[in-house]
């Protein structure tokens, strides 16, 4: 951890999911790796480019900025499924 000092800009964080090890497992991911999510409904879709972080201390969470979630129809305690993994690092 850091700082960053800007005069004018923005800081937007990547899409992510957050894992335990235990749950990494059991959905076959690595901390680093990148994948393609699916989210069902009437505006679902899916979204790529979504990395996977993985902690003892974290618990299975998605974040997504709000313009995604909007425009996909989704809101807290949505579900998704991992289509694929875009890339590998574990």
């Amino acid at each position: 951890a850091g700082s960053v000092t800007l005069r004018e800009g923005a800081i937007i964080a990547r899409r992510h999911i957050h894992f335990s090890p235990e749950d990494a497992r059991r959905f076959g991911v690595a901390d680093r790796d990148v994948v393609a999510v699916s989210f069902p409904g009437t505006r679902g879709g899916s979204l790529g480019g979504v990395v996977c972080r993985v902690s003892k201390d974290y618990a299975l969470d998605m974040h997504i900025d709000t313009d995604e979630a909007n425009a996909l129809g989704v809101g807290q305690g949505a579900s998704a499924s991992i289509l694929y993994k875009e890339s590998s690092h574990g």
